[in-house]
């Protein structure tokens, strides 16, 4: 039996370990042993893999640290490693002292270690006079300069020459890792998996949803906010909700307070979203970036009609054709995101017909067809027939 070990800093945790988990239960069958290591395991016990944590990450000594993955991997007789991030030090480790193949799984979009940079340095700036100097360096650096761009270039070319293979979310992706590259043989376009719902309910409420973390770099849900500022009066019949949690969450009720909005509700996390999915009619997306956000396909599995900007293009291949599949929104207007949903809220036939689309359109990301493409990678990465 050939043996796939995932790396993730915790288990589970996310998105990405949740598409650990989908890989796992269609590989397994498959005739593939499944192992999953981390410094933070969360849950111990998985039916399809074996989940076990080592000792915890350091910075001091990194080299010590990846020599207990390597010993993993020799001791277990591993035959695939997947990892997450661009970690050239672990990827190279690997390749000189094992046999095993290597996979990068990016679950975001190209360059993100870049874009979430300047972000972060970018929400820092609200509270500080000196991080917002700091900030305007950033943002010339970003913008202007390109440093960070090239930096990230330059690790992600290293990262290719250590790999066998690269997972993207959409051809988009593989198109522009192209252009760094000499070549885009190990290039493999795989989206992530949707489970479609047996039974979704259709009946739906005037519920208007964002699922997902609370994170100002990444997600920025006070956009939302100021959408909701902008159009809740409007549409007194229907509420927001908020489900989720992260470190902007204190500042977003806050915020929400100040401006004093009405039917907005802050429900923190829930280990099962779908309880919210079932009822809500809309899904709002603000992000910055992203790479293939699960919400997105959660919702139309739930028969929810999701609405997001553009900011990538791992959203226009899920939302896409617009006003199909979804809506879809020039990437951070606000007043154009206002208008388009309170668009969509005062034309049901719209509704109607995106709501049919999208429990179609999640057919085509579903577990099999999705699992089949993963093991199609590890075969051909083993030469097996």
């Amino acid at each position: 039996m050939n043996k796939v070990l995932f790396y993730h800093d915790a288990f589970p945790f996310g998105g990405a370990e949740r598409i650990t988990l989908d890989i796992a239960n269609y590989v397994y069958n498959k005739g593939y042993e499944v192992y999953v290591l981390t410094p933070k395991l969360h849950v111990a016990s998985f039916k399809h893999l074996k989940a076990i944590e080592i000792v915890p990450k350091s910075s001091k000594n990194k080299k010590a640290y990846i020599n207990h993955i390597i010993k993993f991997i020799n001791d277990y007789q591993i035959d695939i490693f997947v990892g997450q991030s661009l970690d050239l030090l672990l990827y190279q480790s690997i390749k000189e002292q094992t046999q095993c193949k290597v996979i990068r799984a990016l679950h975001n979009v190209p360059m993100w270690e870049s874009i979430d940079r300047y972000y972060r340095r970018k929400g820092k700036s609200r509270f500080s006079i000196w991080e917002f100097i700091r900030y305007t360096f950033t943002y010339i650096n970003y913008y202007f300069l390109k440093s960070y761009n090239k930096k990230y270039i330059t690790r992600y070319k290293a990262m290719y020459d250590n790999i066998d293979a690269l997972t993207v979310l959409c051809d988009a992706y593989k198109k522009q890792l192209a252009t760094y590259f000499k070549d885009d043989k190990r290039i493999h376009v795989i989206t992530n998996p949707e489970y479609p719902r047996s039974n979704p309910n259709l009946n739906k409420k005037k519920q208007i949803i964002y699922s997902g973390r609370l994170s100002y770099p990444h997600k920025r849900v006070d956009r939302l906010l100021s959408i909701w500022k902008k159009i809740y009066k409007e549409i007194p019949e229907w509420e927001l909700i908020i489900i989720g949690d992260g470190p902007e969450r204190n500042i977003l009720e806050l915020l929400a307070k100040k401006w004093k909005l009405e039917r907005i509700k802050f429900i923190g996390y829930i280990p099962d979203v779908d309880i919210y999915y079932r009822n809500a009619s809309i899904l709002c997306l603000t992000s910055t970036f992203e790479g293939w956000p699960l919400c997105l396909t959660e919702a139309q599995a739930n028969g929810v009609i999701p609405i997001s900007f553009n900011c990538c293009a791992g959203i226009e291949a899920i939302l896409g054709p617009n006003k199909v599949n979804g809506i879809l929104v020039p990437n951070g207007d606000i007043n154009a995101f206002a208008k388009e949903l309170t668009e969509l809220i005062n034309n049901p036939q719209l509704m109607e017909e995106i709501r049919k689309n999208v429990l179609k359109k999640v057919l085509t990301y579903s577990p099999e067809l999705v699992g089949e493409k993963w093991l199609n990678l590890f075969n051909n990465l083993l030469e097996v027939k």
